[in-house]
């Protein structure tokens, strides 16, 4: 009898990109204001398979003064005001997406969490993948 290979279980892990997608998609459809910030992520293009920093754009996000480790979006969520909270009852939030599995958060991203944190009415976050994300949106806008 011929032994057949299996095929491999290892779990397909969703990009980041499609993370952030499907992200955006759910902000949407809960009517949340939100905005993807600019990333200093150095601009690229692939000329011939060969990747090609595109230095006018570097240039131009540096003169913007767009940094790193600012995290990837921002949303209002706004409340109605209460007695015991008083008319500053809306919450800033701050998330940084990483891939469910992997990705690392950089020294510069960590920096920004922890100063946004100390904010009056800001949070800031590190969202692993998109369920993690909705969790978190969720706990706010209840």
């Amino acid at each position: 009898m011929p032994i057949t290979k299996l095929k491999s279980t290892k779990a397909i892990v969703p990009s980041e990109d499609n993370e952030c997608m499907a992200l955006v998609n759910y902000l949407k459809l809960k009517g949340l204001r939100f905005s993807h910030l600019a990333q200093s992520t150095a601009a690229v293009s692939y000329v011939g398979g060969v990747r090609k920093p595109n230095w006018k754009t570097i240039k131009r996000n540096q003169a913007l003064g767009v940094t790193k480790g600012v995290p990837d979006y921002l949303i209002l969520i706004e409340r109605q005001p209460t007695e015991k909270s008083g008319a500053r009852n809306s919450t800033l939030l701050f998330v940084e997406m990483k891939k469910e599995i992997g990705g690392t958060v950089s020294p510069e991203q960590s920096e920004w969490i922890n100063g946004l944190n100390k904010v009056f009415g800001v949070v800031a976050v590190v969202a692993r993948g998109f369920d993690q994300a909705k969790e978190i949106i969720d706990a706010y806008v209840s």
